[in-house]
């Protein structure tokens, strides 16, 4: 079950979609700090010097998903690094690579690390296909949220007409074609 805006996490309060981005970004960056570590690296070690480069609506998939994460690198030790976190083709895009103990002494410990990466591949693979059902900027399930008018967007048609007025007339349209409602 996805976060919701006024749900608990961990006993605390977080309205996610509240935030500006930077909050978002900064609570990120501190909680997860083994998953963002490169987040101050310059650009030609890490993208992730651009930040989380998505919009506020995904805040709470990214939570629930770096929580996930978080749980399996106390367990294992074994952990995603984020090279890049963003928004591409209308849903999210988690790029990473595994940190684990190189301290493994046989086969049975090679297919234990085996099964914790499939599973971290598994979770952020889940988050990636749920944000093509996620607005981008107010964080509602919509039916069928790709809106593509040459461009693909992550937002749902109410959240796109509002930030794009222009786009308007060419959404209304898109949507009846795709037997959609505005």
């Amino acid at each position: 079950m996805l976060i919701g805006i006024n749900d608990e996490i961990d006993g605390l309060d977080y309205s996610f979609i509240k935030m500006t981005h930077k909050e978002f970004e900064k609570l990120m960056f501190e909680k997860f700090k083994e998953i963002f570590q490169d987040h101050s690296k310059p650009m030609s070690q890490t993208c992730m010097c651009w930040g989380l480069s998505v919009g506020i609506g995904w805040a709470p998939l990214l939570y629930k998903v770096c929580s996930q994460l978080d749980v399996i690198r106390k367990v294992s030790g074994i952990f995603p690094i984020a090279d890049q976190v963003k928004e591409k083709f209308g849903g999210l895009r988690f790029y990473y690579h595994i940190a684990s103990p190189v301290s493994r002494v046989n086969d049975e410990e090679d297919k234990d690390e085996a099964i914790w990466i499939g599973l971290i591949e598994d979770i952020i693979n889940k988050a990636e296909k749920d944000s093509y059902r996620i607005c981008g900027s107010c964080g509602k399930f919509v039916r069928h949220k790709r809106i593509d008018l040459g461009w693909v967007y992550d937002q749902c048609s109410t959240c796109l007409i509002k930030e794009k007025p222009e786009l308007k007339e060419a959404v209304e349209e898109w949507l009846k074609e795709n037997g959609e409602e505005t």
